[in-house]
């Protein structure tokens, strides 16, 4: 029976080395998850969404969480995947969470940047200001129409640029998607420039036509009878 107690003291140590692993790899995913958070947010501002959506997907397998697939979502935009897009901001609002995309908000009179934060439980505006902001429930949104318009500067005369007006909180809203979020992007033939630039190439402005209709119809089914046709590619 001497074993016994060796075989004993060999499964306790087991265990002992076992229990450490774990609790050493509980206490490197936070780090290795903000890293990867991190990585990701870098990526972006780099407008290399590739790399960005990569991190994003390696921090929701570690993590996951309506938050990261949020984001994940809007690269899936960002590089034209409208279908995973759409499946990954579907899963997020049925889990309970929200998707916060950037937007050009146009006034009467001028313009401002803002993030329409969407969820199943209410849709908000964040502008510029209390009277430039609204909180609604779904059921409250109204009167959601697709528009574009043609571009006046010399460099996108012609383009023509979806947007689309909704009804809240008693004001007709006007809305023009931000493809890459807000900011100043370069490329090789323009200056520093916070907008026009991102819809030059027919890749860009493919990719802002299929996003503009995929978040129409995402308020639309949140606002709108079951029974409704939702709008078309």
């Amino acid at each position: 029976m001497r074993g016994v107690p060796i075989i004993r003291t060999a499964v306790v140590v087991f265990l002992a080395c076992f229990a450490i692993t774990l609790c050493t790899d509980a206490q490197q995913a936070p780090e290795e998850y903000q890293r990867l958070v991190d990585l990701a947010q870098s990526y972006k501002k780099e407008r290399n969404f590739y790399a960005a959506l990569d991190q994003w997907v390696k921090a929701y397998a570690l993590q996951p969480s309506p938050q990261v697939l949020a984001e994940m979502g809007k690269e899936y935009l960002a590089i034209g995947k409208t279908a995973e897009a759409d499946e990954s901001f579907s899963k997020v609002l049925a889990d309970g969470g929200e998707v916060s995309l950037d937007f050009l908000h146009r006034h009467k009179f001028g313009q401002c940047y803002g993030s329409l934060i969407i969820s199943t439980r209410q849709i908000r505006w964040v502008g510029k200001g209390k009277e430039d902001s609204f909180q609604v429930m779904p059921r409250e949104i109204g009167d959601l129409q697709p528009k574009t318009y043609y571009a006046s500067t010399w460099r996108m005369r012609g383009i023509e640029i979806p947007f689309f007006t909704l009804r809240a909180a008693n004001k007709i809203w006007t809305y023009e998607f931000l493809l890459y979020g807000q900011g100043k992007y370069k490329t090789e033939t323009d200056d520093w420039t916070d907008k026009y630039v991102l819809y030059l190439p027919n890749e860009d402005l493919e990719k802002f036509h299929k996003a503009t209709v995929l978040i129409i119809n995402m308020l639309f089914k949140l606002s709108a009878p079951p029974d409704a046709t939702p709008v078309q590619q």
